[in-house]
């Protein structure tokens, strides 16, 4: 692109002064998209300002039986990664784990028991501020359904997902 003249120096064309403008004019508006977004948080609004209670579901599959006896109603629910209070353990359903396997002799994916295997519901109830897409609790964790949640309850860790949410009336 750039050409050298008799005497060895550098000479810019037309097409480098073009492509450093445009280079220019992208990291501008980049910098204006970016400034116009506002502080964090900004666009979402709160529905509620005011705490309300929230109780909510999480399914832990495939436990061994003595670590699913570990799980008692009244423990603090603790995430494991950055130590978030989740709630309180309201109850635990104990219940048969089921897996997807393979029929093969008619050819379909059917639900099947696993031996020694146990899925536990923990019912969690934990205070929380609503927003418009968001249920975050008091300890400041996101709760949404589908969610994962490594967690833990005193003498286990454990990885859930959040399968039910809903909101406490009082």
């Amino acid at each position: 692109m750039e050409k050298k003249d008799k005497k060895g120096r550098s000479v810019v064309n037309l097409f480098d002064i073009a492509l450093i403008l445009v280079a220019l004019a992208l990291g501008g508006l980049l910098y204006y998209v970016n400034r116009q977004a506002g502080t964090p948080g900004q666009d979402v609004p709160v529905i509620s300002a005011k705490k309300t209670t929230v109780r909510y579901t999480v399914e832990v599959s495939s436990l061994t039986e003595d670590v699913a006896d570990q799980f008692k109603a009244g423990d603090a629910l603790i995430d494991v990664v950055k130590k978030y209070i989740l709630g309180t353990v309201e109850s635990v359903e104990k219940g048969p784990s089921r897996r997807l396997v393979t029929d093969f002799e008619r050819e379909e994916q059917v639900l099947a028991e696993e031996p020694d295997r146990y899925t536990l519901l923990l019912t969690v109830t934990a205070d929380a501020v609503l927003e418009e897409r968001n249920i975050t609790v008091d300890g400041g964790y996101v709760i949404r359904i589908g969610k994962s949640i490594q967690g833990k309850v005193p003498g286990c860790v454990f990885n859930g997902t959040v399968v039910a949410v809903e909101r406490v009336e009082k």
